[in-house]
């Protein structure tokens, strides 16, 4: 058939029907037909009814068109090519674009539509979405690198090159318990956590139309936060003696205790800079980018806090940190440190570094201080809205004297470990043991001087730490045991010295302070012994009740000499006088208690005795000629 005639037939009916949208589909038309249509000079119609034609061009190509009125306008959709697009499913296009027209929309429109929110989809994959997302958190550096690590692991490998708009429940169902299986519960919670606000983001930016997380946040169970208990005096006293202790890397110990002295948070010691600290008026000025709240916050140093921090200079003074990383000396360390310490010391199942803060706030609670002094020390804001807005108050002069109460606190727990361990070594026939920790302990002293106060001993000074040192290694050598009696009591009495030392409260009022501190855990242990009929105040005769009673000022007396004497002498020379104790308890235990003592171990004593004399003679040598230069 020609074609002109075929296009003049099919024409002829179609004029009645490009209005018709909803008339019977004709069928005058097959696909022998559309193959069996060849090329002319001129372009021609194959009309397939409906409005519905196919478009012969000369060069051979055939394009499936679809005319139609809308709002009184004639327009033609173009639906595909020929024989790409076959003539039953060139019909079923044309119905879905009637279908359009039926709502007013022009199909060629939203055909680019529906072109540019495909293209926009695959330009906003999840990953593309997630990154931009953690971009625009008021976060540090690092906890945005902590946050993109957890979803590089555990979320981009199966999900990140999708579509937002394409992510179902089931995909993140199966991420969740993948990481619950692979990385742990923790990590799970972090994934669904940090999920579900991904696509609450991109709903927002309407580039998503829900969140998927939302149906499957039940379906495995949530891991159990277990905050740490604050924990006691006598708990920190023991965490503290541990710390001093446990002999490891320097700048670990100090960070830990200028944590403790200050109740800052472990990320802001841990990366502190000295830039922030101003040790002439005790004050550490730490910037708002560095804190939670991102609002600046003022820590008022107390005094064994700016001993720490003067001695450490010396150290890491030279450094923009104060604890620089041991592999790059630019960088600060890292919080793991901490807890690595506390696993190597068995308290990492106790305590975590952040429970440092709960403990101090529930301390300083009960030691009656005003919870506003506590809650800006700890950088909290006020949750009463109101009162929020209106009181800005610091309480900087306050909160100096509530930390510098707490400084003597945290000495005061050092000196219940000593004297813990005292009595437990003398009940246990220690005596000579305990002996060793005295000697040892003038050491302790000389060496804390040297570190953080600055003390230069003299030549002489040192022959006489160098011999007391080897005696002290004999006595070691010889007992063939780590001397662990010894170690804590030189080490928990030669912090407690370093600390009065540098204490702004006199001998007696620092004593009394300490005294207040310890009794009511002293008083619940004597309690205790005494219900369990061990107590010797109640179970004991009256003289041994009335040597109890007098071991009290017995106690008081020297301790509060050897506070005054500790603000007045060098540290060294302190430590050299402090043989004098260890030699009589020495005597108390091999002549009086009859505890074994093997001749070997003289030669370590007598070293002592010997270094005791060279200090003395020393500096006997030093005052005679400095006495003509005075006449």
């Amino acid at each position: 058939m020609p074609p002109n005639h075929l296009e003049t037939r099919m024409d002829a009916g179609d004029t009645a029907v490009s209005h018709a949208l909803k008339s019977p589909t004709r069928r005058g038309i097959s696909d022998a037909a559309l193959r069996a249509a060849k090329p002319t000079s001129k372009p021609y119609k194959l009309f397939a009814g409906n409005g519905l034609y196919l478009e012969v061009k000369p060069n051979g190509a055939k394009h499936w068109r679809w005319k139609y009125r809308l709002l009184g306008k004639e327009n033609r959709v173009a639906l595909g090519s020929y024989p790409k697009l076959p003539l039953r499913e060139a019909r079923e296009a044309m119905e879905a674009a009637r279908k359009l027209v039926e709502l007013g929309k022009h199909p060629a429109q939203q055909k680019r539509l529906d072109r540019i929110k495909l293209g926009l989809e695959h330009s906003n994959t999840f990953e593309i979405i997630a990154r931009e997302w953690v971009r625009l958190r008021d976060w540090q550096d690092v906890t945005k690198s902590r946050r993109l690590n957890m979803l590089e692991r555990v979320v981009f490998p199966h999900v990140g090159v999708l579509p937002v708009s394409q992510v179902e429940p089931a995909h993140v169902l199966d991420i969740l318990r993948r990481a619950d299986a692979n990385n742990g519960n923790s990590v799970m919670c972090e994934a669904k956590r940090t999920m579900s606000a991904i696509f609450e983001f991109a709903v927002s930016t309407l580039r998503a139309k829900g969140d998927p997380v939302h149906p499957v946040r039940n379906a495995l169970p949530a891991n159990k936060t277990q905050h740490k208990r604050p924990l006691s005096f006598d708990e920190v006293g023991a965490l503290l003696n541990a710390v001093e202790g446990h002999g490891g890397y320097y700048q670990i110990q100090a960070a830990f205790f200028l944590m403790w002295l200050t109740l800052a948070r472990p990320s802001e010691v841990i990366e502190a800079e000295w830039c922030e600290f101003d040790l002439d008026q005790a004050l550490w000025r730490i910037p708002a980018q560095r804190m939670k709240k991102r609002k600046e916050h003022l820590i008022p140093l107390p005094a064994q806090a700016v001993a720490l921090l003067r001695s450490l200079h010396t150290l890491t003074g030279n450094r923009t940190h104060l604890f620089p990383h041991r592999d790059d000396r630019r960088k600060p360390m890292v919080t793991a440190s901490f807890r690595q310490m506390l696993k190597a010391l068995g308290w990492a199942g106790k305590f975590s570094p952040h429970a440092t803060r709960t403990t101090g706030s529930t301390r300083l609670n009960e030691m009656s201080f005003s919870p506003d002094w506590i809650e800006r020390q700890l950088a909290h804001d006020e949750p009463n809205v109101v009162r929020r807005t209106y009181n800005h108050a610091d309480y900087l002069k306050d909160r100096a004297t509530m930390m510098q109460r707490w400084a003597f606190a945290l000495s005061a727990v050092l000196l219940s470990g000593n004297w813990l361990t005292y009595v437990w070594a003398v009940q246990n026939h220690h005596v000579v043991d305990a002996s060793l920790g005295y000697f040892i302990l003038p050491l302790v002293n000389v060496a804390l001087g040297f570190v953080f106060l600055r003390e230069r001993p003299r030549p002489g000074q040192w022959l006489a730490v160098a011999v007391a040192a080897a005696g002290v290694l004999w006595l070691a050598v010889q007992a063939g045991r780590l001397p662990w009696i010894a170690l804590v009591l030189a080490l928990t009495f030669g912090f407690y010295g370093l600390l009065r030392k540098v204490a702004v409260l006199g001998a007696l009022e620092g004593l009394t302070l300490e005294t207040l501190m310890l009794a009511p855990a002293a008083a619940a242990v004597l309690a205790w012994w005494s219900w369990q009929g061990q107590g010797a105040l109640v179970q004991g005769d009256v003289s041994t009740v009335g040597w109890l009673l007098l071991a009290g000022p017995m106690t008081a007396i020297p301790l509060l000499l050897f506070a005054a004497g500790a603000r007045r002498i060098p540290m060294a020379t302190l430590g050299i006088l402090q043989y004098i104790s260890p030699s009589l308890q020495f005597g108390l235990g091999v002549w009086v208690y009859h505890e074994a003592f093997q001749p070997a171990r003289l030669v370590g004593f007598v070293l002592i005795w010997a270094a005791l004399g060279v200090y003395s003679m020393e500096g006997w040598w030093t005052r005679q000629r400095a006495a003509p230069a005075r006449a």
